[in-house]
Parts: structure tokens; C-alpha cells; sequence
């Protein structure tokens, strides 16, 4: 299903956060310690499907702010774009229009999660590493939504692994650990309740 503009902009406005980072990069206002907590905390208190389109909406205002002339951009925002795509309809017709979505696209989706999040956590790493000086409200977003990305990744891999289902393999291997825990009674927001 492709996504109107008016779509686009209910997932904005249900998110709330790629508002939020295209203001503070506007203003190139630093997160202080407590803000930055308040957007981990933010972040990993949504479901990894919402987290995954919440990130992908945050890097397309990092995109737009900070590095529309880096080529090191252009993998985050076509990632960015296929991540908008494939889960933003589904989240959208879940939440937003409590549309039933057939099993086989929640199981599909499910599977995905993990790679998907390795491969947003790899460009926004990819783009982070190459900023210029200058950019540290871009940067540290990056930084924050990184370490989110795992963490949201090891989540849905538990919740796979408790279903019995075999994720999608990433394709430069495995996600890599930082000790982060996933919650066994994590209910996925794309899994029917």
C-alpha cells in the first residue's frame, strides 16, 4: 500500500519524536542528560514496529536538515524510505484505522524486524561516522537512535524466538550485543491483540 502525503503526516503527528528532532535540529539545540534520557526512555517504551518507522521519520529529518549534499546519506535515506514504505501502512491500518491485517503480513513483517533494524542502525552509524564538524545535534540523535535500534532489534528477536519463528537473516551477519535484555511479554504492535 503506498502512503498519501496525509498518511505520511498521521505518522508524524502519532509518533510525535521525527517532530521533535526536526525542531531541535532546527533550533541546533543539544539534548541536555535529562532530555536525552527522555528521548531513550521515548523510544524504547514504543512497540519495535513503531519504534523501527519512528527512527526511519527521525533520520528523513536529519536527512533534510544536516545532510541533503552527503553522499554518506544517501544509504539512511533510501533506507529510511523502504522502511516508511513496508511498515508505515501496516502500523498505520493497525493503529490509526483498526483495520484487521491478515496473519501472513504480521508474521512477514515480524520476521523482518530484526534485519531491518540492523540495516537503519548500520546507515545512521555509516552517516554519523562521516559528519563534519558542526553537526552534533545530528550526531547525537544518531548516537541515541543506534543504540535504540539494537535494543528494539534484540526485542523482536525474543519475541520471534518465542513464537518459534525464524527471523530474516541480516545481510552483513549477525546484529552485534550490548548486553541489552528483551521482555518476554513484549507484544509487538503489528501482532494482533
Amino acid at each position: 500500500m503506498a502512503l498519501s502525503d496525509k498518511d505520511i503526516a498521521k505518522l508524524y503527528t502519532k509518533l510525535e519524536l521525527p517532530i521533535v528532532v526536526g525542531d531541535a535540529l532546527s533550533e541546533q539545540h543539544m539534548l541536555a542528560p535529562d532530555e536525552e534520557f527522555a528521548f531513550h526512555q521515548a523510544l524504547s517504551d514504543m512497540q519495535p514496529d513503531a519504534a523501527l518507522i519512528c527512527m526511519a521519520l527521525a533520520s528523513e529529518q536529519i536527512f533534510a536538515t544536516v545532510a541533503p549534499d552527503m553522499p554518506e546519506a544517501v544509504n539512511l535515506i533510501m533506507e529510511s524510505d523502504r522502511v516508511v514504505a513496508s511498515y508505515g501502512g501496516l502500523w498505520l491500518a493497525r493503529i490509526e484505522y483498526g483495520e484487521p491485517v491478515p496473519e501472513e503480513f504480521i508474521i512477514d513483517a515480524l520476521k523482518s524486524l530484526p534485519k531491518d533494524f540492523a540495516a537503519m542502525r548500520d546507515a545512521m552509524s555509516d552517516l554519523e561516522l562521516q559528519m563534519p564538524a558542526g553537526m552534533d545535534v545530528a550526531a547525537q540523535f544518531l548516537a541515541i537512535m543506534q543504540i535504540q535500534a539494537e535494543c528494539h532489534s534484540l526485542i523482536a528477536e525474543s519475541y520471534l524466538e518465542a513464537l518459534g519463528i525464524t527471523p530474516t537473516p541480516t545481510e552483513k551477519g549477525d546484529l552485534f550485543h550490548i548486553g541489552a535484555t528483551a521482555n518476554d511479554n513484549i507484544e509487538a504492535s503489528v501482532l494482533p491483540t
